[in-house]
């Protein structure tokens, strides 16, 4: 731990100290902030003096932080102090047993800052963000670059516990997630996180050396840049006709029942496998659950019949993960209820009240490949062109 308790109840970051400043505290006593009991001093030439406990007990602050932790922290930390915030490192949080890496208030708002440079189990990053919620703290994840994963320019791979600590501030508003070098004191702010395939996402991303840009910058929203995003999906639809891909046990079974149809990828739909803002609240792939509400509630309607959006829901709500999950997300809209969006731009179904739907086309398939690839374009051109589709984006 970098901060400890004296017995007049300060607390003493020994990293923010001077060097004969720490060596001269090491006849005081010490107490850890969250079990009370005696901590050392623990300094050197290769290490940020910081406080370890005496023996191994039973406690918050037990096990070991590496330095690139540390370092992140107290980067963390001078940033907002440069900013004139009030702010502390490692504050105990005792009525829900969590220390933050860094916690401070502006007005009415708290704000808890956890720096990650670990995979943990999805269970711990739910009950931290449950902690949080309970006392009407907003918590703010930044992971470290130790854990990010460049695909291309566009595309990263975001491990599963950290689609839990992905943000969005608004409703309608983009998703963020954050990425930290300490080493060389940059972040990275990363916006509009489509989720492609498994873990890969579509994201937009912007670097800065920290000390440049300041709180504001961390809920800056920038417009989608619907060029790159068309392009991208353009590349992303050629991969899914093209390329086969190994499928397994419920996805297997609905593709192999697809096929007993005539049914394969290279000639499905174009509207089948279109990007959703909240596709990391689905547990199967994006032209799954479409194409099961495609096939499995639209297509063998007659022209003019009428759809519910509750039926959608509910044909795809074992295939979602429980929404009390993502506390960090501005859930305002349905999985379902986006696509059937997508459906009513493309003209295959309209909205005649609020949630109720009619069928205007029959579904139609390609004959082969070539006139597949060309159909996927059309109308992801047609998404870059329609001006409701991009502010629906933003």
């Amino acid at each position: 731990m970098l901060t400890a308790e004296m017995k007049d109840g300060r607390m003493v970051t020994l990293a923010l100290l001077p060097k004969e400043e720490v060596e001269s505290l090491r006849l005081e006593t010490f107490y850890c902030p969250a079990c009370k009991s005696d901590v050392l001093i623990k300094s050197g030439i290769k290490v940020i003096p910081h406080f370890a406990h005496r023996s191994k007990v039973e406690c918050t602050y037990s096990g070991g932080e590496g330095e690139f932790h540390q370092k992140g922290k107290l980067l963390l930390y001078q940033w907002f102090i440069d900013q004139g915030v009030n702010v502390r490192i490692e504050y105990y949080i005792a009525e829900i047993q969590q220390r933050p890496d860094i916690y401070f208030e502006i007005g009415s708002k708290k704000v808890a800052i956890e720096f990650q440079c670990a995979k943990i189990p999805l269970k711990e990053v739910i009950k931290r963000n449950e902690g949080y919620r309970k006392l009407d703290i907003t918590p703010i994840w930044i992971l470290g670059t130790n854990l990010y994963e460049r695909v291309t320019t566009d595309l990263i791979k975001i491990h599963p516990f950290a689609h839990h600590m992905v943000h969005q501030y608004r409703e309608e508003g983009p998703t963020f997630l954050y990425y930290l070098c300490p080493r060389e004191e940059k972040i990275s702010i990363i916006q509009h996180i489509y989720f492609l395939k498994g873990n890969i996402a579509y994201v937009q991303q912007q670097m800065y050396p920290l000390q440049q840009i300041d709180l504001r910058h961390l809920f800056a929203e920038k417009p989608l840049n619907i060029h790159r995003y068309v392009s991208v999906w353009r590349n992303e639809k050629k991969r899914f006709r093209l390329y086969r891909q190994m499928t397994y046990g419920k996805e297997r079974k609905w593709e192999s029942s697809l096929y007993e149809k005539r049914l394969h990828r290279t000639i499905l739909p174009s509207y089948i496998h279109l990007p959703i803002k909240n596709q990391m609240v689905m547990r199967v792939s994006l032209w799954q659950w479409q194409s099961r509400i495609l096939y499995d509630l639209i297509d063998d309607k007659e022209i003019h019949t009428t759809f519910t959006e509750k039926e959608a829901e509910w044909l795809i709500r074992s295939q979602m993960m429980d929404l009390s999950y993502f506390p960090l997300l501005k859930i305002e809209k349905h999985p379902a209820r986006e696509y059937l969006e997508l459906l009513c731009q493309v003209g295959i179904i309209q909205e005649m009240t609020k949630g109720v739907y009619v069928k205007k086309k029959q579904i139609s398939h390609y004959k082969n490949l070539d006139e597949a690839l060309d159909g996927d374009y059309e109308l992801l051109l047609g998404f870059m062109y329609n001006k409701e589709h991009i502010e629906h984006s933003l």
